[in-house]
């Protein structure tokens, strides 16, 4: 059988985590005014206008810039843009305020992938996952990044924890399942892809259309 594999699409669950916002003096007309541009932020972020939306957090930060997570919000603003070094930097400059935040550390490895830096990207998963054992995203998508570099045992450990994790994720049990595929263990395989294909993921839908079960 030709190698087998999958397309590999990692993608942010993140989405939108605006940090908190965080004001010592509510009282203060400068910090009211930052609230006010933190709230329009958020509204240019959800209607898809990123560059209004970093305009609008580049003003949080002038007036306030104690402001928690302003650079995180800024990082995943040109993320979205898919401007890489610019979210690359921006998320760099939160890790040196908060170097402990683990959705920081997972946007910043989704970044170095979109980047085609996979060992950065696999040492950024591992950050998030060491500070956060719970994030199931994170140990797919560095299994997706081990199965695409055909490292299908680090790709298996990888694949199980998520599950483990999150039985219900649909991804990682197709991506486990051709992991399965390739070590050999077919039957187990090909049930797993088909579960996911029967739920309609797309990736499992077309594997099965590619190497269908003999």
């Amino acid at each position: 059988m030709k190698p087998l594999y999958i397309v590999i699409a990692i993608l942010s669950i993140t989405g939108m985590l605006l940090a908190k916002e965080t004001y010592r003096r509510e009282e203060d007309p400068q910090i009211a005014q930052a609230k006010q541009q933190f709230a329009e932020a958020v509204e240019h972020f959800q209607a898809g206008d990123y560059q209004g939306s970093i305009l609008a957090f580049e003003k949080v930060r002038e007036l306030n810039p104690e402001h928690p997570g302003i650079e995180y919000n800024i990082g995943l603003c040109y993320q979205k843009l898919q401007n890489y070094d610019q979210a690359l930097n921006h998320f760099k400059n939160q890790l040196e305020k908060t170097p402990d935040d683990a959705d920081t550390w997972f946007d910043l490895a989704v970044t170095y992938y979109h980047k085609q830096d996979t060992g950065s990207a696999l040492r950024s998963f591992k950050r998030a996952t060491e500070i956060d054992s719970t994030n199931a995203q994170a140990y797919y998508s560095m299994g997706l990044i081990e199965l695409g570099q055909n490292n299908l045992s680090q790709a298996q450990s990888h694949l199980e924890e998520a599950l483990a994790i999150d039985k219900s994720h649909i991804q990682a049990t197709s991506a486990l399942g051709v992991v399965y595929i390739q070590l050999g263990r077919k039957d187990e395989g090909y049930a797993m892809v088909e579960e996911a294909a029967n739920q309609g993921l797309r990736e499992a839908i077309d594997f099965l259309e590619r190497y269908p079960k003999e």
